[in-house]
């Protein structure tokens, strides 16, 4: 039996159990009085993508709670792996319904390209939205760069190489993903710790926010030289930029604060203003269609930590989990 159709089954007090997945819905079906639901077995089915290449998908149905969820996916080396789909549907379905449905489903997403290998590698392909899920092959792994420090928020230059902010050395490095070779090690020297990096590409200029002694530094990414420093709020964790307003954004989390910056020049640059947040709010996803931000954030609890040396614990209030949006006043 291959290990996708085992389910441990029980709990802490009773103990945990390996059932087949029909063994477990049928436990599953009695237990919760589902005398209508019937378990299926669906033998693989091979349908080909826009690319002509076979996708040979494999099915299997689990009871959960209320409703039953039909899964479809590849298998390599034993394992669930490449596309992966699902329909939810309830116990009392047809199961050659939701089969039906899945199908469907799986040919309309495998009849589009979604990636295409552009001047920069692996790409998105020429789509207004694509949806799916980040993964990776553990059979397959193409490479590892050994960058030399803690790495944090990375960007990709016009030369194509990755740009990566190392936070316990104070520098930024670069590393072309083709040859996985580090290119190019420029110290900041300005402040250490940085955290956000984005990066302007017509003007080939780093835009690095520093935790320790907050601060927005300028860097030319082909030269590595600092083209000039600015304060910005405590507790930096991530940088944005809009390119087309030339603002540069800084989520600040330890004094709640959105620090943002104007780039008038390749080499002049000009406060924008500060809009108060949240505390926590140290990380955002920047909407270019929208010019709106979006921070996570919530309230937090301090508690001394059980060995004086480390530092305090932290623990989220639950139910203040909120998005805050920021947006210019008056715009849609």
């Amino acid at each position: 039996m291959p290990d996708y159709d085992i389910i441990n089954f029980g709990s802490v007090d009773t103990g945990y159990r390996q059932l087949c997945t029909k063994c477990f819905n049928t436990e599953v079906a009695e237990s919760d009085g589902l005398d209508k639901f019937e378990h299926a077995d669906f033998a693989p089915v091979e349908l080909t993508g826009c690319d002509g290449q076979a996708h040979a998908f494999h099915f299997r149905t689990r009871l959960f709670g209320p409703g039953v969820a039909l899964d479809a996916f590849e298998v390599r080396d034993g394992h669930p792996a490449g596309y992966q789909f699902q329909v939810i549907g309830a116990p009392e379905d047809d199961p050659l319904t939701l089969l039906a449905r899945l199908i469907e489903k799986i040919r309309r997403a495998i009849s589009i390209k979604h990636l295409k290998v552009g001047s920069l590698g692996l790409q998105i392909a020429d789509r207004p939205i694509v949806r799916g899920r980040i993964g990776w092959d553990e059979a397959e792994e193409v490479g590892t760069v050994k960058i030399g420090g803690d790495g944090e928020q990375a960007v990709i230059g016009n030369n194509g190489w990755i740009y990566v902010n190392l936070e316990n050395t104070s520098e930024v490095v670069a590393f072309d993903p083709k040859s996985f070779e580090v290119k190019k090690r420029f110290p900041i020297g300005v402040a250490k710790t940085p955290t956000g990096l984005a990066y302007d590409s017509k003007t080939n200029r780093l835009f690095i926010g520093l935790r320790n002694e907050p601060k927005l530094a300028v860097m030319d990414a082909t030269t590595g030289k600092l083209i000039g420093s600015f304060p910005i709020g405590a507790g930096v964790d991530y940088a944005s930029l809009d390119p087309s307003a030339g603002l540069i954004f800084f989520s600040c989390g330890g004094d709640g604060t959105l620090r943002i910056y104007h780039e008038k020049s390749a080499n002049e640059y000009e406060d924008g203003g500060t809009v108060m947040t949240q505390p926590s709010a140290k990380t955002m996803a920047f909407d270019a269609r929208t010019k709106k931000i979006f921070l996570p954030a919530a309230a937090v609890e301090t508690y001394p930590p059980a060995d004086p040396a480390q530092r305090p614990q932290r623990k989220v209030i639950a139910g203040t989990f909120a998005v805050l949006v920021v947006g210019r006043v008056g715009a849609e």
